[in-house]
């Protein structure tokens, strides 16, 4: 379970939505029964246990999200399975509300008088389950390990961590309920072990179903302003380690960190705007991070990153280059990300 962010971007009605949204990702663990925690290989079918059923638990609780000095409480109501669908709404703070459907993802922003409709927003590196678990890539980044059992919400867990062997990605620590295998407390920390962000859930419950009106918007949005993104459009890969290009791509990726792969490649439409923003996606199978290419000219070019930003855990870095901008961000370190906006170049066509 992490908290990621999809891009910084110009518009504030989808820097609002990315805001309370906070790419809430709840990944499910299944225990390996009579596997000792010395064992890095008892932990894998518990990955691929998460892979396969992140989407399927229905559930609802109140959740707790610490990151710097702030802190955030969040109510959640999921539905799992084939109609799978979410609701998250802000009990701190502005009241905010997002609604996540496998269309896509819409934002109620009262303060903003505005509804945001994307159907850019990923759901996690490559999709709710795009990415199988591949141990042998993720054992020569990151160590695995068992910590015993701990209670969180009344409810028995055990303890997994996993833990990076660089500098380009961070450790998670799960907390994982025996049950449904839910992780129910989470931590992201850095290689020296500072952790840098916490979920923890204060109070959940697994009811057998939630009805449709228990998942319809608490704030209904009347009068408000709706601004929709196209449908996005382009492919997901397999990735290699390879410098990356694509049809019509603006530049050449020419580094990125040891384990991670290119999961998707994408043209996205923005809203109130006829510009296309090319997203590059890269995951090891647990850390992600994007790269977007837009024209340099334009609508919202005035809020552009220039240089490096820190939002908590998430780094992101900007430059213009040749006719383009290029953003990296990603809930990765900076050297990550300042490595790989370093090696990015304008792609030369004859």
């Amino acid at each position: 379970m992490s908290v990621r962010l999809s891009r910084p971007c110009a518009h504030p009605a989808r820097r609002g939505c990315l805001g309370v949204l906070a790419g809430i990702l709840l990944a499910g663990f299944l225990p390996a029964g009579g596997a000792r925690a010395s064992e890095p290989g008892s932990v894998f079918p518990l990955l691929e246990a998460m892979r396969q059923a992140i989407g399927n638990t229905t559930y609802r609780g109140v959740l707790v999200h610490v990151h710097a000095r702030d802190l955030d409480v969040i109510e959640i109501l999921h539905r799992g399975g084939t109609r799978e669908y979410e609701r998250l709404y802000s009990l701190t703070g502005e009241p905010r509300e997002v609604i996540r459907t496998p269309q896509g993802v819409t934002c109620i922003l009262p303060r903003q008088h505005a509804i945001m409709v994307d159907h850019s927003l990923p759901e996690g590196p490559a999709g709710r389950q795009g990415i199988p678990f591949d141990a042998e890539r993720l054992r020569a980044v990151y160590r695995f390990r068992r910590q015993g059992e701990d209670r969180v919400a009344g409810h028995r867990t055990l303890v997994v961590s996993i833990e990076p062997r660089d500098d380009y990605r961070y450790g998670h620590r799960f907390w994982v309920e025996t049950r449904t295998h839910l992780p129910l407390r989470s931590e992201l920390f850095t290689r020296d072990g500072r952790v840098l962000a916490r979920l923890l859930y204060a109070s959940i419950e697994f009811p057998g179903e939630i009805p449709d009106a228990a998942l319809e918007p608490h704030l209904r949005g009347e009068g408000y302003r709706t601004f929709r993104t196209r449908e996005p459009r382009g492919r997901e890969t397999g990735g290699d380690n390879a410098p990356v290009t694509g049809p019509g791509s603006g530049v050449r990726v020419g580094w990125i960190p040891p384990g991670f792969l290119m999961r998707a490649h994408r043209w996205h439409g923005m809203p109130l705007s006829e510009t296309a923003v090319e997203h590059l996606l890269y995951s090891d199978g647990l850390a992600s991070f994007s790269v977007y290419v837009e024209p340099a000219g334009g609508e919202g070019r005035t809020h552009r990153l220039d240089g490096t930003v820190v939002m908590g855990a998430i780094h992101a870095a900007g430059r213009q280059m040749d006719g383009v901008h290029v953003t990296v961000v990603g809930e990765v370190p900076e050297i990550t990300v300042r490595k790989v906006i370093a090696n990015i170049e304008p792609e030369r066509r004859p």
